[in-house]
């Protein structure tokens, strides 16, 4: 997955419960975005290991959408199969974070191509340049589950009543705090362009996100990602979260690259 995408997915998952008629109605009960955002992450902290369906729609640099299966823990371990069409075309991409190691394993006319992303050495070379965002976990798509992340980099002014999916819900509009837009410890320029505004649409009643739209341009998000099928409290299998590349592949480290992409290197 592309750097923007990765780091701006710090986003959660809903569990598709649908409101009871008596349940929560948002327009009913005023409720402010600092609230909102409280509660959203008591709801996903109590998920803890989660499968969810993902779909995915990034508008830049170039428009391409990404079907997501993702099994997901609360200490970072990670599985994620995707399937991203652009245009015509369409690829299998299989990301597992295992052991501080993000691995990205994808089949192409040349035989399988396995990317391997240091997560530890990122986060060191990131403190060690005073980045203040080194301690966020930047990379991979568990990001899609830690909505406190989010809140770290987004200042939530505004939420609004309204209704998603035929849902009760919230939606809290933001933007990228000036610390990290601007100076010394702003982010990369293609990040800070996704978060110039940043919209959740939280269901009312589970407190879990059932949208996200990340960067505007001509009143289209650059980047959305649709909460679908989730599951919560999953007993993951003993092996869910090992991988070991194929004998075959050819295996690129990219810590280096990764580290560049963060950096604005």
């Amino acid at each position: 997955m592309r750097f923007p995408a990765v780091l701006l997915l710090a986003l959660c998952m809903a569990f598709g419960a649908t409101a009871a008629e008596e349940g929560v109605d948002a327009r009913r009960q005023p409720m402010g975005a600092a609230e909102v955002m409280t509660r959203a992450k008591a709801a996903i902290s109590a998920a803890g290991t989660v499968r969810a369906e993902l779909l995915m729609t990034c508008r830049y640099p170039a428009t391409y959408t990404s079907e997501i299966s993702i099994l997901a823990s609360p200490t970072g371990d990670e599985r994620a199969e995707m399937k991203t069409t652009i245009n015509q075309n369409s690829f299998h991409t299989l990301e597992i974070i295992s052991g501080g190691v993000l691995w990205s394993e994808q089949e192409t006319p040349g035989g399988i191509i396995v990317g391997k992303i240091d997560l530890a050495r990122v986060k060191s070379e990131l403190r060690a340049r005073d980045e203040e965002f080194a301690a966020l976990p930047v990379l991979g798509t568990n990001l899609v589950f830690d909505i406190a992340n989010m809140a770290k980099l987004v200042e939530f002014d505004t939420s609004e009543a309204t209704e998603t999916s035929g849902r009760d819900a919230w939606v809290l509009t933001g933007s990228l705090q000036r610390r990290f837009a601007e100076g010394e410890g702003a982010l990369p320029a293609g990040a800070v362009e996704f978060y110039k505004t940043v919209r959740l649409h939280i269901d009312a009643e589970s407190f879990l996100p059932l949208l996200a739209e990340l960067g505007w341009d001509k009143g289209e998000p650059l980047l959305s990602v649709e909460f679908k099928e989730i599951e919560g409290n999953v007993e993951p299998g003993e092996d869910a979260f090992a991988y070991e590349p194929p004998e075959d592949a050819h295996v690129v480290d990219r810590t280096d690259w990764a580290i560049g992409q963060l950096t604005g290197e």
